[in-house]
């Protein structure tokens, strides 16, 4: 009896990971020049944009610069109120009330290093107070179509009522290109910056994907625990520039990497002339929903969706060669959407593969066909990928089943071991106490 409601109660826990990952995080990938979509994936979904707000404090900045109201070497005070940042846990540059600084460096600041206290700083210079800026920041949102988006600050800090959606997003990125890095090319050197000084320090811009995919220039990373990782990413190849939005993701790296998948898969379409018919991101619909959080995915431990092998039939692929389980999962995840077969009612999930002792991510009870042009597909993104043939997928299958019972046994001997010394102790002390 015992025995049967381990068994069970494995097989639920294997069906609960399964379901808690079958609905994918947004995703966009479109033309910048022509705003024709490319993949989109949940894409009206609501979502905490985060600092992906900042992409709009710029807007208005450049805006500003355009038509004459403020000039980028002009002078601006930091007042008290934005030198304070915006509120705990916010990434300041942290300088002083008082301190006078150019509209290039607050725009470098902000873009680079994500400063909430240069958003505030700018929010002042160009709107007056940071609450008529915000106001500004709405009204500009309305006019580009950004339909389900509401700002509360400039700096993207959480507000339950500040929410955007990666269609959104898409029209407003879609905006700063057309109407200012197009016109204006120098401009992209506030996204594309692989740096800034703070003093003789060299910060790092938070956008990984500048340093993974070749053609990459920009935009503008987010980051709250309610919103996961978010980042709007793009690259220009050939003359042609795509953006991808990508919300909810576990880790700076996975958003970076599950964008450059999508981009690399967005450059191949664009090749063969793979748009869809009709499909411009202004068409894209947004949903009425509330935003999820992502806190208990991201902050409170990542859980990732491992692989339930006790039913392995059928063709598998294995996608990636990771050290950790989370980037398996994201590549896989992007590989799926990349290929259309997301919404397929196929098992999947992260397993450590024995023979190479790294993370990969696994799809299966797939036919020969499917599996191996998902596989070409896969290389094209420049991943590692196997095939299983269905008889070597169940060995494999089994072999990892082995290696998870005898992990599983290892670490219940171990806490069987520390349980005994805490007795050993308490007893020992018991009887010093008697004595």
């Amino acid at each position: 009896m015992r025995r049967f409601l381990v068994a069970a109660m494995a097989l639920l826990m294997v069906v609960l990971a399964q379901a808690s990952g079958a609905q994918a995080q947004p995703a966009l990938v479109f033309d910048m020049d022509s705003g024709r979509v490319l993949i989109a994936r949940e894409a009206g979904r609501p979502w905490y944009p985060a600092s992906l707000t900042k992409l709009m404090t710029a807007y208005l900045t450049f805006q500003a610069v355009a038509r004459g109201r403020v000039r980028l070497d002009q002078v601006a005070v930091v007042s008290r109120h934005a030198a304070g940042g915006g509120g705990h846990g916010a990434a300041i540059l942290g300088v002083k009330a008082g301190t006078q600084m150019t509209i290039h460096d607050m725009l470098a600041y902000l873009l680079v290093r994500s400063d909430a206290d240069m958003a505030i700083a700018l929010a002042e210079a160009v709107g007056g107070s940071e609450k008529d800026f915000v106001r500004m920041m709405n009204a500009a949102a309305r006019k580009l179509g950004m339909t389900s988006t509401h700002f509360s600050n400039p700096h993207g800090m959480f507000s339950p009522d500040q929410i955007t959606t990666a269609r959104d997003m898409g029209m407003l990125a879609l905006a700063i290109y057309q109407k200012f890095l197009k016109r204006n090319p120098a401009l992209w050197r506030y996204f594309a910056a692989p740096y800034v000084l703070k003093g003789k320090r060299k910060q790092k811009n938070r956008n990984k994907l500048l340093f993974m995919m070749r053609g990459a220039n920009g935009m503008k990373t987010g980051f709250l625990c309610k919103s996961g990782f978010n980042l709007v990413g793009t690259a220009t190849r050939n003359g042609h520039t795509l953006a991808a939005v990508v919300l909810g993701r576990k880790t700076a790296y996975t958003r970076a990497s599950y964008a450059k998948i999508l981009l690399e898969e967005g450059f191949r379409m664009l090749a063969a002339g793979g748009f869809s018919a009709g499909r411009s991101i202004m068409n894209l619909p947004n949903t009425r929903q509330s935003p999820p959080s992502m806190s208990a995915q991201v902050c409170k431990g990542r859980s990732v969706r491992m692989a339930g092998l006790e039913t392995p039939q059928g063709w598998a692929v294995a996608i990636g060669a990771y050290n950790a389980s989370v980037n398996a999962e994201a590549a896989l995840e992007a590989e799926l959407v990349a290929d259309g077969l997301w919404d397929k009612p196929l098992p999947r999930g992260v397993a450590l593969m024995p023979q190479m002792r790294k993370f990969a991510g696994l799809i299966w009870r797939l036919d020969e066909r499917t599996a191996l042009a998902l596989c070409a597909r896969t290389k094209r993104h420049d991943l590692d990928c196997k095939v299983y043939p269905p008889q070597a997928f169940a060995q494999t299958a089994a072999l990892i089943r082995e290696k998870r019972a005898l992990k599983l046994a290892r670490a219940e001997a171990r806490k069987a071991r520390r349980t005994k010394r805490v007795v050993r102790r308490g007893n020992f002390s018991a009887r010093r106490r008697k004595k």
